[in-house]
């Protein structure tokens, strides 16, 4: 799958192991995932949707191999579409606003998104309101009772949510 490439990548460089041999290859198995009518990645062979998330693993095993993907505005723009811009402008893991469907905006879609997106060098149409959609979901929870860890820990238990709150708290400080 394409997660597990992404995740395979990311270990041969954090072991610093020149896979400089293989990226031929791994182009042209990425390539094979690439859907043609929306740009995205399919997140294996057998799976006929793109979505934000293969999407990201795509991006983000390009970026590990030191490149951008082919074409990557077509991609850029696949990501975009993705955004809830008629209700919240969290991203949908396969909304498309430009046909009007629109699926739940989550917090680690969006994060993906935006952090793929920054690795094509763009940005969302409306990262305004995608760190809109994320700041209230970012708090910390009070309303358990004293001695549960709930309350002392994020509400979602995903490490995305931490990179999101240092993303919002960069994007905070550098408007200042």
């Amino acid at each position: 799958s394409i997660s597990n490439t992404y995740k395979a990548l990311a270990v041969l460089d954090i072991l610093n192991y020149d896979f400089s041999s293989l990226i031929s290859g791994i182009s042209v198995y990425m390539e094979r995932l690439r859907n043609s009518l929306t740009n995205g990645y399919n997140s294996n062979l057998a799976d006929g949707d793109s979505d934000v998330t293969s999407t990201y693993y795509a991006v983000k095993s390009y970026a590990v191999m030191g490149n951008l993907p082919p074409v990557d505005s077509d991609v850029a723009d696949s990501i975009k579409r993705a955004q809830n811009t008629a209700s919240n402008g969290g991203f949908g893991l396969q909304s498309n606003n430009i046909k009007g469907i629109e699926w739940t905006s989550e917090v680690s879609t969006t994060f993906k998104a935006l952090e793929a997106l920054k690795l094509l060098n763009t940005t969302a149409d409306n990262e305004g309101a995608a760190l809109t959609f994320i700041k209230p979901r970012q708090t910390i929870s009070s309303s358990a009772g004293q001695g549960d860890r709930k309350s002392t820990r994020l509400n979602s238990s995903h490490t995305d949510n931490l990179v999101c709150r240092l993303l919002l708290e960069k994007k905070k400080n550098k408007n200042i």
